[in-house]
């Protein structure tokens, strides 16, 4: 399947809403879709303890929506109109009950994410290729980008942003690991790591290029929350001395 969707790329720019009449297409992409969707596929694979992303998988993904057309549906009283089926459309109760999740009024989740067993949606939006891990409970109003990785008994706060990406295919998403307390109104771009058991205090924004400082070490790094550290919003003076921005403060590491 990976072969025949590198094979698809490089021809994508022929493929348009009609070539999904193809059945060889149709079969490799919605397969791989479904594979998202079940969670034996990722959009991100750890080599060595080093996060890579599977640049096939957003390919595929990138090709599902190139050759799919924006429809009108329903959920609930609910209306849409885009490319991209609801996940939960038709499931019953038994569906549910099998899958082992909680799903609020309001949560919107696309086709193609994973929600682990005993994980809880307030109303939120979960995109694309995203993985939440078992036991994950996403707050009200919180946004989980696509292709996000979300590790096990984590918990995203209300209003907050976890972002992903699709493009360009290199770029990792924001990758959060297991244990992991992500308080409210925070934002945790695209490319930042956030190591197990590490918790994020409300407010706290994260980029790629956010500084971010150790009380203990007073080291300034960027891009990476190490384990078990307790991070708040704050300020550093700048090297001018006399003016000062935003960073993310590493308070202490917990227990």
């Amino acid at each position: 399947m990976k072969e025949f969707v590198e094979e698809l790329w490089q021809a994508r720019d022929t493929l348009g809403p009609d070539s999904l009449s193809q059945p060889e297409l149709k079969k490799a992409i919605l397969d791989t879709i479904d594979l998202l969707d079940t969670g034996k596929v990722r959009a991100l694979s750890m080599e060595n303890g080093t996060p890579v992303i599977n640049e096939w998988v957003k390919k595929a993904i990138l090709i599902y929506i190139q050759t799919t057309s924006c429809y009108p549906t329903n959920a609930g009283v609910l209306r849409y109109y885009d490319k991209i089926p609801m996940k939960l459309d038709g499931w019953d109760e038994s569906r549910f009950k099998n899958a082992g999740i909680t799903v609020l009024p309001g949560s919107v989740v696309r086709k193609g994410s994973f929600i682990g067993a005993h994980s809880k949606l307030m109303p939120s939006f979960v995109d694309i290729g995203a993985y939440l891990g078992r036991g994950t409970k996403v707050g009200s109003w919180a946004h989980i980008g696509p292709c996000v990785q979300i590790g096990e008994g984590c918990t995203i706060g209300n209003h907050s942003s976890i972002e992903g990406t699709l493009n360009p295919l290199h770029k990792l998403p924001a990758i959060i690991e297991e244990g992991c307390h992500i308080g409210a109104k925070c934002e945790v771009g695209a490319g930042v790591w956030i190591e197990k058991n590490a918790e994020l205090l409300d407010g706290v924004y994260l980029s790629p290029t956010t500084r971010i400082f150790d009380v203990e070490t007073e080291r300034i790094t960027y891009g990476r929350i190490p384990p078990y550290s307790v991070v708040s919003p704050g300020t550093l003076l700048d090297e001018n001395g006399r003016s000062s921005s935003y960073a993310a403060i590493i308070l202490e590491r917990k227990e």
